[in-house]
């Protein structure tokens, strides 16, 4: 892949996270101070509860598709596969739900009614999700950037619309901008995600075999995104503390993912790019492509952390009048940990596009393992903080661990990698004064 191609992948896929953070921004500023800590807790509860059940499906089905997708002339077949497997699955996800609405409401001090809205918003994220997917097999990066734009910019902007009529100063209030959101991205992506695809035809039981092999193997690759993306950690904390202080934990997860988003825009490309090496044997390229991706990631977050570090605490104590004051240590430590979930996210995306999800998964499942063991007595004697601090551990063990991996894969270390970092930022240079002159 030459550089100029190289840059427009990466540039789409990086202003597909761009709607995310936007998002971010509105939530903390809008949506933060319209609601009370506590509506805010019981929200974010909510929206946790949906989000770890759909990544549970994006791992064990959406990912293995993606990677078998990728290969030459199977796209249409695997991406049908891929439509029905997770259609039953949402369906039986969705129904279980329904129907313990009132014991999860029980376990989680908010309301039935709030619980139930979780099924709608999956159904109403259904095709947007999978959309989105086949289009990232494609490398259809502007088109990421169009289906991400319409939920989360949308979202945003009915967040503003909201508060600005007075009118946001409820969880379920919020709730119903994102499910609105999630309905009108499914219908956008009902206009072009589909492309190239033959949806409708044959299915074979060997297929369906293959693929959920792969997946439940994959499943353990994406463990450790349950704690970050799928808030597992704001469910575990949400059985022991009130919503008020899930709502100060989350004033800092949040904020704090707002580097994580960032980061997700080069697994985009990583996944699938790393499984067309592999099919076409690029060897020589698939290392290359891990020191470059990882070299720019550690840079770029290490100069984000630093910012935010500083920033801080006036942001909390400005922002909110001191109200989510206790939210900034918890942001500060959950930093420490932003730059190894980096070197996690790059060197786990090319090992698993490349077929080596085994190693993932266990480095996955571990820190998890290692997550539990830090965050559970951690949230009973220090609340939040401790909780910040199992997931601070939880992404260092990753990073180091998934890197010591790949490395070791692809015959590379940190001499070869900051070597290709400062020689690529040399050709960046070289190539923006040509154009200059």
């Amino acid at each position: 892949m030459n550089l100029a191609h190289h840059f427009r992948l990466v540039s789409w896929a990086a202003a597909s996270k761009i709607p995310p953070v936007v998002y971010g921004f509105a939530f903390i500023i809008v949506l933060m101070t319209s609601l009370t800590p506590s509506q805010h807790g019981q929200y974010i509860t909510v929206y946790s509860l949906f989000a770890i059940t759909t990544l549970f499906i994006k791992n064990l089905i959406y990912h293995p598709m993606i990677h078998f997708a990728a290969a030459p002339g199977k796209l249409s077949q695997t991406v049908r596969l891929g439509f029905v497997l997770s259609g039953l699955f949402y369906l039986v996800f969705g129904s279980i739900i329904w129907f313990a609405a009132p014991v999860i409401a029980e376990m989680l001090r908010i309301s039935t009614c709030l619980v139930r809205i979780v099924p709608s918003l999956m159904a109403a994220m259904f095709f947007r999700e999978i959309g989105y997917c086949v289009q990232q097999t494609l490398y259809k990066t502007r088109n990421l950037f169009i289906i991400e734009s319409v939920y989360f910019l949308g979202s945003a902007a009915g967040f503003i619309i909201l508060a600005s009529f007075g009118k946001l100063t409820t969880a379920y209030s919020a709730l119903m901008v994102n499910l609105c959101s999630a309905a009108v991205s499914s219908i956008v992506v009902l206009f072009f995600g589909f492309k190239k695809v033959k949806i409708f035809g044959r299915i074979h039981l060997s297929e369906v075999k293959e693929l959920l092999n792969y997946g439940w193997l994959t499943l353990g690759t994406g463990f450790s995104a349950f704690i970050m993306n799928g808030n597992a950690d704001i469910l575990l904390f949400g059985a022991i503390y009130t919503p008020d202080q899930v709502g100060f934990y989350n004033g800092a997860k949040h904020a704090y993912r707002l580097i994580s988003n960032l980061l997700q825009g080069l697994a985009l490309v990583i996944m699938p790019y790393a499984s067309q090496l592999i099919a076409e044997k690029r060897f020589a390229e698939l290392k290359a492509t891990y020191e470059k991706f990882v070299g720019y990631a550690v840079v770029i977050v290490l100069g984000i952390c630093t910012v935010g570090w500083i920033i801080a605490g006036k942001v909390y104590a400005i922002l909110f009048a001191g109200e989510y004051l206790e939210s900034t240590p918890m942001f500060r430590l959950m930093l420490v940990g932003a730059t190894f979930e980096a070197i996690y996210t790059v060197s786990a995306n090319v090992l698993y596009g490349a077929g080596r999800a085994g190693s993932v998964a266990i480095v996955s499942l571990t820190s998890v393992c290692v997550w539990l063991v830090v965050a559970t007595p951690g949230i009973f004697f220090w609340g939040g903080m401790g909780s910040a601090a199992g997931l601070a551990a939880a992404m260092i063990f990753a990073g180091i661990w998934q890197h010591y991996i790949a490395a070791r894969e692809y015959n590379t270390d940190i001499r070869q990698i900051s070597g290709r970092l400062g020689r690529n930022l040399k050709s960046i240079v070289v190539l923006i004064n040509s154009r200059k002159s």
